[in-house]
């Protein structure tokens, strides 16, 4: 189950696809390691990697809904603290008891539904608005 970057994803916002686009590739490489057999501190590495361009994402995205005062800001807060703790209970289980098939098959189920669902309907919802704001 690979994830790739599909333009029906897209929200409009030039600079959020950009970022969307980052995310997916930094996944793919996260998730082709794990499929690999990668050593579990290189996959601690990888994941912190993905994990901070979240992060860094996430703030962007929260900043523009403030500065424009989107209604759904709430709920995409929520939305981000979820995958957060999605990645952090994922290091966990690197660091406890190390990458197995059985992990990759769930990380990857998790990760996967979580990106499509929440670009799919939260992000894109953010791109009408700003949109109809910028119009």
């Amino acid at each position: 189950m690979a994830i790739e970057w599909h333009e029906d994803l897209a929200t409009g916002s030039i600079e959020i696809d950009l970022q969307h686009r980052e995310l997916f590739e930094r996944f793919g490489k996260f998730s082709a390691a794990f499929d690999e057999g990668t050593e579990p501190q290189a996959l601690l590495e990888l994941l912190t990697f993905l994990e901070e361009y979240a992060r860094t994402h996430f703030t962007y995205e929260e900043e523009i809904q403030e500065r424009y005062s989107f209604p759904g800001l709430a709920e995409q807060r929520k939305s981000h603290e979820f995958f957060m703790q999605e990645i952090a209970a994922l290091r966990e289980k690197i660091e406890t008891g190390g990458p197995s098939h059985e992990l990759a098959i769930s990380l990857k189920g998790k990760m996967i539904r979580y990106l499509i669902q929440h670009l799919r309907n939260d992000d894109r919802k953010l791109g009408d608005f700003l949109r109809e704001k910028n119009s």
